[in-house]
């Protein structure tokens, strides 16, 4: 099974959310909220939406809703 296109460049940023959203999985067998993750990057709600959206559209993540 394939995770994610690893072809398709990501932006630090990115990058830096993905790996926060595998450590956190990791840790807590969950996925963290967006409070979680505001948290944990130091970024608003909005920025973290559209970083989110970004490796969603690259096939990193997979959103639900």
């Amino acid at each position: 099974m394939k995770l994610f296109d690893s072809s398709k460049q990501i932006k630090p940023i990115e990058r830096k959310t993905f790996s926060v959203l595998l450590n956190y999985i990791k840790k807590n067998k969950c996925c963290p909220t967006y409070d979680d993750l505001e948290q944990k990057l130091g970024k608003t709600r909005g920025a973290i939406h559209r970083h989110l959206k970004s490796l969603e559209k690259k096939g990193y993540v997979k959103l639900k809703g």
